[in-house]
């Protein structure tokens, strides 16, 4: 018999090590709880991070990381009066981002104890959040539908990586790439460095990092139901000493570009969040020679991939060489709102042209049309 415990206290060390295998089976290892425990007892009035336990016979068997939010106007509607309607509401509902590691900082397939099925625990850990919410939203792959019975799967822009095995060096990741040199010619030109720093940030620079982070979401694709949170998520995991976490910042001069943040964890580097300096007019190619840096650095760790999140922008489009669709689905115990999300979903900005051109991408051999 399953019983179930929703709390905001993280997994301990000892809970964690349950898990162990599991996580050598998804290619990952142990360093992502650092990121994990960063983030239960932060909280805004809107947004709360949750830890989800499952016990079989009082044995720890299954958990999860979720989101409780209550904002989902802002993410469905762009009209004031609309995301105001919507919010007006007050309806609480979970969010669960089922695609990789660490991607927006709380990104998790769910943990299965040895012994356990891992599709059948995330399916009742689905279950139990249904009993506790009008709705849960949880974004997956596409290959996961069997954790989603009966569920319709609407368009999510594919989880972009970079697959380095297989690479000699840097330049062959370069090879693939058209234009790429000129674009780190001017941005050496204006002054660009890269610098990558392991572990905690310092002050000032976790200021410029919150400040990327405010400027990017004022021109991101998809405004989160977790927006109001995740500058705080963000900035804890910059504040994490270990040493798996990887920083990779952007400066030209005495002015800050942007940055990716990643934790090394099995055989990748996992993008836990980035941003860039959108203010400004230009950032000379930051984005790029940012990402070209993190192919150095995991080819220097003798790393296989670089697991970059949902590809939400032309630069990562033309910059990743695999992707893995994703979906988003609506969990709903109530029919009436499954049946209501699906009629409004055509009108809302998760349907929306420049949202769904990324749903689906996958790249083409060898350099892609009009790439950098």
């Amino acid at each position: 018999m399953l019983t179930f415990q929703l709390s905001g206290e993280a997994l301990s060390e000892r809970e964690s090590e349950r898990f162990s295998a599991w996580l050598d089976r998804c290619g990952a290892d142990s360093s992502v709880w650092e990121v994990y425990g960063c983030l239960p007892g932060l909280r805004s009035d809107a947004t709360q991070p949750l830890v989800l336990r499952v016990y079989r016979d009082s044995l720890l068997a299954g958990a999860s990381l979720v989101l409780r939010c209550r904002r989902y106007g802002g993410t469905l509607f762009a009209t004031p009066l609309l995301r105001r309607s919507v919010d007006g509401f007050g309806w609480s509902g979970f969010i669960w981002i089922r695609t990789g590691f660490c991607a927006e900082t709380i990104a998790n397939p769910g943990f299965a104890a040895s012994g356990e099925d891992g599709t059948l625990m995330a399916a009742a850990m689905l279950g139990f959040l249904e009993t506790r919410a009008p709705f849960v939203l949880v974004i997956d792959r596409r290959n996961q539908a069997a954790v989603h019975p009966g569920l319709r799967p609407y368009p999510y822009p594919s989880d972009g990586r970079v697959e380095v095995s297989g690479m000699a060096d840097v330049n062959d990741y370069l090879a693939q790439h058209r234009n790429i040199k000129r674009k780190r010619q001017e941005f050496r030109g204006r002054g660009g460095t890269i610098h990558v720093l392991r572990g905690s940030l310092d002050p000032s620079t976790l200021a410029q990092v919150r400040a990327c982070l405010e400027s990017t979401a004022r021109v991101g694709l998809i405004q989160a139901p977790f927006q109001d949170l995740f500058a705080d998520l963000a900035v804890a995991t910059c504040r994490c000493a270990s040493p798996a976490i990887v920083h990779v910042l952007a400066r030209a001069k005495d002015q800050f570009l942007g940055y990716h943040s990643f934790v090394q964890s099995g055989r990748a580097l996992h993008m836990m969040h980035g941003a860039f300096a959108r203010e400004r007019a230009t950032t000379h190619h930051a984005y790029e020679n940012i990402l070209i840096e993190s192919v150095r650095c995991a080819l220097d760790l003798g790393l296989q991939q670089i697991r970059l999140g949902p590809v939400m922008n032309e630069t990562k489009r033309r910059m990743v060489n695999a992707c893995e669709e994703s979906a988003l689905y609506f969990h709903s115990r109530h029919r009436a709102l499954r049946l209501l999300f699906s009629m409004l979903h055509p009108f809302t900005r998760l349907n929306r042209a420049a949202f769904r051109r990324f749903a689906g991408f996958q790249p083409s051999a060898g350099p892609p049309r009009g790439a950098s």
